[in-house]
This record gives structure tokens, sequence and C-alpha cells, in this order.
């Protein structure tokens, strides 16, 4: 009818204000308030009532035990190792750094050391009040914030001749008892043939269900790599946010270049985090295989719990809009196409 606002009406106007500077400024504004807001929230919530994170151990051991693997990697590993943590100081991740830093310590190791990369000194009062194991290393002398994922590289260069086992991973992945053991069952075998254990991050949906942080697609079954009767899946995706290494991958890892420069494809200042957690995975690849990770497989086919590391914030699954890759949007029980 003649004067009345139409639905495609609307959308135009709403498309043709959001354009405008003043708008979108005011927009940018306020996601600005309403994160900071958030932020504080979480950290206050967290402070003074002890609200955790949806994922948490109690809530990560009860996906493990439905998996069957709650009791797995409970023997202690013969190994000193060595962990660095990145922490930008930020009051709004503070849950997430005391359930990584807490479940690190519980790792199943002969002795260990962990250190929390800072930018700030006030991180150091902060570990102190939440009884954080570990110690702090402040680095002021960046020339850009997120080269901190960084500060970890000089560190374990010098002292590789001190461990058996080198962690590097961001503050807010909880690594279970249960990867580790995986890891450090499958490392030998897997290396023979030129590969790595990888890792799958996972976290939560709206609905709470497991999805993978990473995954843009479903991976092809061409994918699936058999070694000694057992199943992998070469993943398509490979970042996990984290890696470890035993000393003589992490000797071969100081002397390629991945270790000063990263990987290539990750060059650009909005990469630099990331392509300090990728690690050796595009590094000499098996021939047909685009990384060194592997994804083991269960009976059923599927990608197996033991690979598991924990994206305890879940940002890219509770979004209500989906990420526009697809990142957070793929169970764990469908990362691989039924139709090939």
């Amino acid at each position: 009818m003649k004067g009345y606002l139409t639905k495609d009406s609307a959308v135009i106007i709403y498309k043709n204000l959001i354009r405008k500077p003043i708008v979108k400024g005011s927009l940018k504004l306020f996601k600005m308030l309403f994160i900071m807001s958030k932020r504080k929230l979480q950290y206050t919530s967290f402070m003074l009532l002890n609200i955790r994170p949806r994922l948490n151990q109690n809530s990560i051991n009860q996906h493990l035990k439905s998996s069957l693997w709650l009791n797995h990697g409970r023997e202690i590993i013969d190994l000193r190792a060595l962990i660095h943590v990145t922490f930008h100081l930020d009051r709004g991740r503070v849950a997430y750094l005391s359930e990584a830093v807490r479940q690190l310590d519980r790792l199943k190791f002969f002795s260990k050391e962990i250190v929390v990369d800072s930018n700030a000194e006030e991180s150091i009062e902060l570990l102190r009040r939440l009884d954080l194991p570990g110690k702090v290393s402040v680095d002021k002398n960046l020339y850009h914030p997120f080269r901190l994922a960084w500060s970890h590289r000089e560190s374990m260069k010098k002292r590789v001749d001190e461990f058996d086992v080198f962690i590097y991973v961001e503050d807010d992945i909880y690594i279970p008892d249960s990867t580790l053991a995986y890891w450090y069952k499958e490392k030998e075998k897997l290396k023979r043939h030129g590969y790595l254990p990888g890792f799958l991050r996972v976290e939560h949906n709206r609905k709470n269900r497991l999805v993978s942080s990473d995954f843009e697609h479903p991976a092809s079954k061409d994918s699936i790599v058999e070694i000694d009767g057992a199943r992998y899946l070469a993943t398509p995706f490979p970042y996990q946010a984290c890696w470890v290494y035993d000393k003589q991958t992490m000797i071969e890892f100081i002397g390629c270049d991945a270790f000063e420069n990263g990987w290539t494809n990750f060059a650009e200042p909005a990469y630099i985090r990331e392509n300090a957690a990728i690690g050796l995975a595009y590094e000499s690849p098996p021939e047909g295989n685009s990384s060194r990770y592997l994804l083991a497989l269960n009976d059923d086919g599927m990608v197996s719990a033991e690979t598991f590391v924990f994206h305890i914030p879940s940002n890219y699954g509770r979004r209500l809009r989906p990420q526009s890759a697809g990142l957070g949007t793929i169970p764990v029980e469908r990362l691989i196409a039924a139709n090939g």
C-alpha cells in the first residue's frame, strides 16, 4: 500500500545508513564499549565470585569421559618440560589463563617449568593474586603488540639442552592429560614417516556441542593416511594454537627458517600470533600432503578425542552469526566428508 515501508525499502535504507561515517563510527564505538564492559564483567565475576568459563576442567573431563579417555594419560612421563604461555595483559582473559595454566601444571611430567610471557609487569602481581604456578617473563621491547607471541623463541633456543619437551601455547588453550599421552605414544612412530602428532582445537557451540575451531569444511576421505595399521587424518587445517615438540624435533625447528620467520603465507602483520603457533606444520611435509600434522582416528573413523585441545572462550562456536569462513560450525564427529 502507498505510504507503507516495505521490507526491501527498509533494507536499502539500513544499508545506506550504516555507510555514513558518523553512523559507522558510532557503531564501532558502541562495539568497543560493549567489549570493554564485557571483559570487566568477566574479570569481576571470576575474581569475586569464581565464575569459571563454560569450558573448564570439570566440563572438559565430562566430554573426555564420554569418549572413554578420562583415565588415559595418568602415568608420569619421565621427561623435563619447558612450557611458555603467551598472555597479553587483558583482565577479561584472566579466567581463561587460570584454567589453561592450572592444567599445564597438572600435566604428568617428571619436572616442568612454566613461563608466562607478558607485556606488562602488572601480570606478575596478577599471577600472585591468582596463586598460579609458574613465573612471568615481561617483554616491553615489542615493535608490534602481537610480537609477544614470539618472546619464547630465544628462551627455548638457549635452554634446548636443559629440557626434553618444549611446549608453546596460547593463554586460552587447555591441553588435557590424555592429549599429552597421545602425543607421547605416537610421536616416534609418526616421526619415522615424516609426520608429527597433531591436535584438534575444539570448542562449544551455543548448544554446548563440540565443534572444530579451525575446520572451514569437512576433509576429504582422500586425506586419510594409514601407518602401521592405524588410520590418521592429514588435516587440511593444521592450526592448533599450540605445539608440543621433543628435543630432537625442537632442534630441527631451531635450525629451520620457520623458527625465525614463520610460514610465508602468514607473513602479514595480522597473522603474527598465528605464525608463532603454526610451528613446523608446513615445514617439509611428506609428498602429497600439505602439512606434517596427523590426527588419529578412532574405530568409528572419526577424529579421536585424544587429539583434542580445548579453546576455552569458544568465541567461534558461540557466535550469534557464524564466522565468515565457517570456523566453529562443524561438529567434531562430522570432520570427514561422507562422500569422499
